[in-house]
C-alpha cells in the first residue's frame, strides 16, 4: 500500500476515533449534568446502567419529583450543560482545533446535537424518549447546524485551506 493511501486510511481511522470519543464524552457529560443538579436539589438517583439501544449511551432512574420546576430544570440539564462544557473545551484549545478542521466540525456538530437534546428533554420529555419524528428533524437540524456554525467561525481559515488546493 502506497504512503498516500495509508495516510488516508490513518486520518479516517483517527476521525472516527475522535467522533467516538466525543460521543461518548458528550453522553457522559449530559448525565452528569442531570446528576448535579439532581445532587443540588436533593433528589436521589439509582440504577445506573450503560443502556446504548435505549437512544442515550448512560441512563439512569431518580426519584419522583413533585416541583414542575425542579424537573423542568433537572430535564434541561442534561444537554444544555454538556453543549456549555463542549464550548468552553473547544476555546480553551480552539489553537488545537485551528490546525484539524475536520475535528472542529465533530466536536460542532456533537454540541448541536447536545444543545438539541437539551431543549427537547426539557421542552418535549416523550418525544424525546419516543424518538418520534420533531427529534429526528431537530437532530437533523442539529448535525447541519453545528457543522455549519463551525465552517462559519472559521471561514477565512477554511478559504485559505480551499485556494492553497
Amino acid at each position: 500500500m502506497n504512503k498516500v493511501m495509508t495516510g488516508i486510511l490513518k486520518s479516517i481511522l483517527l476521525n472516527i476515533i475522535v467522533l467516538f470519543l466525543a460521543f461518548f464524552l458528550g453522553s457522559g457529560i449530559h448525565e452528569i449534568g442531570h446528576l448535579i443538579f439532581l445532587k443540588i436539589y436533593d433528589i436521589d438517583a439509582f440504577n445506573f446502567r450503560i443502556a446504548i439501544t435505549e437512544g442515550a449511551l448512560f441512563k439512569f432512574s431518580h426519584a419522583p419529583v413533585s416541583d414542575d420546576f425542579t424537573l423542568a430544570v433537572i430535564r434541561y440539564s442534561g444537554g444544555l450543560s454538556a453543549a456549555v462544557f463542549l464550548i468552553i473545551f473547544y476555546y480553551l484549545y480552539r489553537k488545537w482545533f485551528d490546525g484539524k478542521i475536520s475535528y472542529g466540525i465533530i466536536l460542532f456538530i456533537i454540541i448541536g446535537l447536545e444543545l438539541a437534546s437539551g431543549i427537547l428533554e426539557g421542552e418535549f420529555n416523550q418525544e424525546y424518549f419516543s424518538y418520534g419524528p420533531v427529534r429526528i428533524v431537530a437532530e437533523i437540524l442539529a448535525v447541519v447546524g453545528g457543522a455549519l456554525f463551525f465552517i462559519y467561525l472559521n471561514r477565512k481559515k477554511i478559504a485559505l485551506l480551499l485556494q492553497k488546493g
